[in-house]
């Protein structure tokens, strides 16, 4: 390119006195009109290729560029694959190793799997030996000689499987069985836990009501009565749900024990007891076959419905008996007995309490309500 440049040069020169006559034509756009013909002739072919020189220069120049771009390149490749080469030798040493130490593997599972058939086969052949000589008869020899005999296989005995043995059902009652509470249940309801009692008047009772010293309150609202409350161990009503199962469920005596302030002891006793459910409002249905000293006080509300303060289903047209007495019960117009009633001391055994009119009407010191079935 050098070279060229000196050559373009001299031609220039050679040519400046020719182009002395027309100084004014500099440029391949002047027209030829205002050339002179001579000019026009020898400096536009020249002007011409010294453009198309400097084309080519340019694109000489980028091929150079283009070169040196992929020389670089190549350079940076070698350089890389000169440290994957460590590598990958590095990865190749690893894989034939793996593959050595899984073979050694192999041969290790192999053995393990040989010694444990010869481990199985050795304990079949000492079973089989022990077998044989405990089926052999021990005899006295009388030769030196001995031969051994093998006895007949007996067969084992399979195991007899006993029958799953039945859950053992719940009483319906406290009936033969043992312990002051006990879990019942009778149809209609999930089984549940009553008070048993055998020392008032013989065994299987089951306690339904209990008053003893005022310690739980009486005056409660109809759903409580249904429900039940209290401690069974203590003062408690077993609920006119439980009460009504019960004895519809089979035939079922009330007994009643009464104590006075003066610890004076009465009872009641029917051999027929049975209450209604929700749809009668509890009514006392059955109350037969009195016996006792206390007097039949029940007999006063046969067919009377269970009241309380805020479910008033007395027979007085003008009273509210629950309320007024503070109690729930099957009161009639209003009561002749009130076992629920309020709870007196000996000091007030005089006010309306805890009583049973057919014996006397000063509040009672202990009631204890209790039912059996009958046999």
């Amino acid at each position: 390119m050098y070279i060229f440049h000196k050559l373009l040069l001299i031609l220039l020169l050679s040519l400046s006195g020719a182009l002395g006559k027309n100084e004014e034509c500099v440029d391949e756009r002047i027209k030829d009109s205002e050339c002179g013909s001579y000019c026009y002739k020898i400096v536009k072919p020249l002007l011409q290729y010294a453009a198309s020189v400097r084309s080519k220069e340019h694109q000489f120049n980028d091929l150079i560029a283009t070169i040196q771009i992929k020389d670089a390149t190549i350079e940076s490749l070698d350089k890389q694959l000169m440290l994957c080469m460590p590598e990958q030798k590095d990865c190749l040493t690893q894989e034939k190793m793996m593959s050595a130490n899984q073979a050694i593997l192999d041969k290790i599972q192999n053995l393990e799997d040989q010694l444990k058939e010869w481990q199985n086969k050795a304990s079949e052949i000492s079973e089989q030996k022990s077998k044989e000589a405990a089926n052999v008869p021990t005899e006295p020899t009388t030769t030196t000689t001995t031969t051994t005999t093998i006895a007949p296989t007996v067969p084992i005995a399979k195991e007899i499987k006993k029958p799953p043995e039945k859950k053992k059902e719940k009483p319906s009652s406290c009936i033969g069985e043992q312990g002051d509470e006990v879990e019942i249940q009778v149809p209609g309801m999930n089984p549940f836990y009553v008070s048993c009692d055998s020392s008032l008047a013989g065994p299987g009772w089951i306690v339904i009501q209990r008053r003893i010293d005022g310690s739980e309150n009486f005056n409660r609202n109809i759903h409580e009565y249904c429900a039940g409350f209290g401690n069974s161990n203590h003062e408690f009503f077993i609920g006119l749900d439980k009460l009504h199962l019960l004895t519809s469920f089979r035939q079922h005596e009330l007994y009643i024990y009464l104590k006075n302030m003066h610890n004076e002891v009465r009872y009641a006793r029917y051999g027929n007891f049975r209450i209604g459910g929700p749809n009668e409002d509890y009514m006392l249905k059955t109350a037969d076959e009195y016996s006792g000293n206390a007097g039949d006080a029940m007999d006063y509300y046969r067919k009377s419905r269970f009241s309380t303060p805020d479910y008033d289903r007395d027979n007085d047209p003008i009273r509210n008996c629950a309320k007024l007495y503070k109690s729930g019960w099957w009161h009639n117009k209003c009561h002749s007995s009130n076992l629920n009633g309020v709870y007196r001391t000996a000091q007030y055994a005089h006010s309306v309490g805890v009583q049973w009119k057919t014996w006397h009407t000063t509040s009672l010191q202990f009631v204890q309500m209790m039912i059996r079935p009958v046999k």
